[in-house]
C-alpha cells in the first residue's frame, strides 16, 4: 500500500493511503532564532521572523510612525525554525514519505534529523522532497534554515553580471530573486523584507 507523508507550509501532515486522506496538523510546536545567538523562543506557523520577533516585543511595531527603519537589519541575518515530529511506527511501515512546504520564504535549508533534505529558493512554489529514510521512529527534529535573502540575491547578481533596473530597491537584488517585490518597498508599502514558512495549506 502507497502513503504520503506531507508537511505543508502552515504546517501538517497529509497522509494519503489510496481513496482516504488524512491530515495531521504540524503548525504548532516551533521556535526560533538568529542564527549565532542561540536565544530560542516560539514561533507562530504560518509567518515571518519580523512577527515573531514583534510577538516577543524585541522590535518596534514596524507599522507605526518611522519604527520601520529600525527592523532593516532584519533582513542581513539568517534564521532557524525548528520543531519536533513525533513518528509512530505505524507510519514508518509505509513506502513513501514526503516533507511538503506550501511555502518557504525564500532561501532555505530543510534538515531532518540533522540530515539535509532540501533546499528552497522560490517564495511561490510548493516544495517537497521524499523523507521515508531520514525519518525514524519516535522523536524527529524538523529545521528549516533561512538565509538572508539579500546576501543569497547579492550571490545571484554577482553571478548574473549585470545589475538590472531594481526600482525603489537601494539594495538592488530584487530582480534576482524570486520573491514578492513589495517587499523591496512600493509607493503603497515601506520596505519590509521578510523570510519564514509564510504560505498555508490551500
Amino acid at each position: 500500500m502507497k502513503c504520503w507523508l506531507w508537511v505543508v507550509g502552515w504546517i501538517g501532515v497529509r497522509v494519503v493511503s489510496l481513496a482516504q486522506e488524512v491530515h495531521i496538523p504540524l503548525n504548532d510546536g516551533w521556535s526560533f532564532c538568529q542564527v549565532g545567538k542561540e536565544e530560542w523562543r516560539s514561533a507562530e506557523v504560518p509567518g515571518v521572523v519580523q512577527t515573531d520577533l514583534l510577538r516577543h516585543q524585541l522590535i518596534p511595531d514596524f507599522m507605526l510612525g518611522s519604527n520601520i527603519d529600525s527592523v532593516q537589519w532584519i533582513e542581513n541575518e539568517d534564521w532557524i525554525y525548528r520543531r519536533n515530529l513525533f513518528v509512530a511506527d505505524t507510519l514508518l511501515r509505509h513506502q513513501h514519505l514526503d516533507l511538503v512546504f506550501k511555502g518557504l520564504d525564500t532561501f532555505a535549508d530543510v534538515y531532518l534529523n540533522d540530515s539535509l533534505i532540501g533546499k528552497a529558493d522560490n517564495m511561490f512554489r510548493t516544495w517537497e522532497w521524499d523523507v521515508r529514510r531520514a525519518l525514524r521512529k519516535g522523536d524527529n527534529e524538523l529545521k528549516v534554515i533561512f538565509r538572508s535573502p539579500i546576501t543569497e540575491g547579492a550571490k545571484l547578481r554577482e553571478a548574473y553580471g549585470i545589475q538590472l533596473p531594481h526600482d525603489s530597491d537601494p539594495s538592488g537584488v530584487s530582480p534576482y530573486i524570486r520573491k514578492a517585490a513589495y517587499q523591496f518597498g512600493w509607493d503603497f508599502c515601506p520596505r519590509l523584507v521578510t523570510s519564514g514558512i509564510w504560505k498555508g495549506w490551500s
